[in-house]
């Protein structure tokens, strides 16, 4: 599966871009020990007149990870050896990202944890990104039916207090009495359905956070894989999206 995370971006500094081809910007944190580490975030503009109207860019940041280890190095200007335990330490991630401009929208071609964490840092530091605005859009279920007839497979959360989350997979699952009364009494997470695009059927996943999630493998054909992206935010996510809060 490969997931593609849509937000909202009325601001994007494109001719600033344009012109510096680069915005970066460090954001201090204090590790194991009580070190100074940083963080740089860097948006890179990659191609300007890319497939289907949009502006490709590259991302390169690094995710803040909780897990328990030990190093061992020399001090500095010594043969002495010191092991240190850390509980974090720093992933470096780097991914695609797409802009529209008569859509509005940025796609990040990452997963979940990396589209939280590094629009964190962008949504934090407004100065260092010409003030780029990334509004993460939140989908509402209750009004798929106008627009989805057909669900290969749903996640539903809060079915009941012993019932965190539940799935039913299956074909046409939503004429089946499960469907109807998990529906009723939880919340869906995610579904997976069939998009219609140039006379061929492909099944994604739409998200509550907005992610449309290709299931089928593609073999990287990037201009198909965006294609679908933009047919399944124009027919269904935008359409479902939950007003911006103000």
């Amino acid at each position: 599966m490969k997931p593609y995370q849509i937000f909202t971006c009325r601001k994007f500094p494109l001719e600033q871009i344009k012109k510096r081809k680069v915005m970066s910007n460090r954001t201090q944190m204090t590790l194991w020990g009580g070190r100074n580490e940083e963080i740089k975030t860097i948006i890179r503009l990659e191609d300007l007149n890319h497939a289907h109207g949009l502006v490709h860019l590259g991302i390169k940041s690094a995710l803040r990870i909780k897990s328990n280890g030990f190093v061992t190095h020399y001090l500095e200007g010594t043969r002495n050896v010191e092991t240190v335990k850390f509980d974090e330490y720093f992933h470096p991630v780097s991914f695609s990202v797409y802009y529209h401009s008569e859509e509005e929208i940025l796609i990040f071609q990452a997963p979940k944890d990396v589209c939280k964490e590094v629009g964190k840092y962008i949504r934090d530091n407004p100065d260092d990104f010409e003030r780029l605005e990334l509004i993460e859009r939140k989908v509402d279920f209750a009004k798929i039916g106008t627009y989805v007839d057909e669900f290969y497979s749903t996640w539903f959360r809060g079915i009941s207090p012993e019932v965190r989350a539940a799935n039913l997979t299956g074909i046409n699952i939503q004429d089946d009495p499960y469907f109807q009364e998990f529906l009723k009494r939880g919340v869906i997470k995610n579904v997976i359905i069939p998009l219609n695009y140039e006379n061929a059927e492909h099944r994604i996943m739409v998200t509550e956070h907005s992610a449309v999630v290709l299931v089928e493998d593609y073999r990287n054909l990037t201009q198909l894989e965006l294609a679908l992206v933009l047919e399944a935010k124009k027919n269904i996510v935008e359409k479902l999206w939950s007003p911006i809060d103000v």
